[in-house]
């Protein structure tokens, strides 16, 4: 079972695999309110609108294109650190990842 902050710990974790680095205070913040499951976020929505297209039996190739999409417009309009913003898809494909085996889980 996921944690309360399961799409944080796995944004964290690629960043960190991706750059090689932790978090700058700027970037956990704005992660960690950006990456919170408990809150209504745009990488929530994303992550949901993902699963939603896998459920209608969109083509996977589509959907990972369409969430790595969003995430880039949406970490745009939010203003994300260019260090967030330069590792994008990467972050995609943790949500992407994320709804397929939920998806896998639900068995319709």
């Amino acid at each position: 079972m996921y944690s309360k902050n399961w799409l944080y710990q796995s944004m964290s974790k690629t960043f960190q695999e991706e750059t090689g680095a932790k978090f700058t205070k700027e970037e956990q913040e704005y992660a960690y309110t950006m990456f919170n499951v408990s809150e209504d976020t745009a990488a929530k929505i994303a992550y949901y609108n993902a699963l939603f297209r896998l459920k209608r039996n969109y083509p996977k190739f589509l959907v990972s294109a369409l969430i790595q999409y969003e995430f880039k417009k949406m970490l745009k309009e939010t203003n994300a650190p260019d260090s967030i913003i330069a590792i994008s898809s990467k972050l995609a494909q943790v949500s992407f990842f994320g709804a397929l085996k939920a998806y896998c889980k639900i068995g319709d």
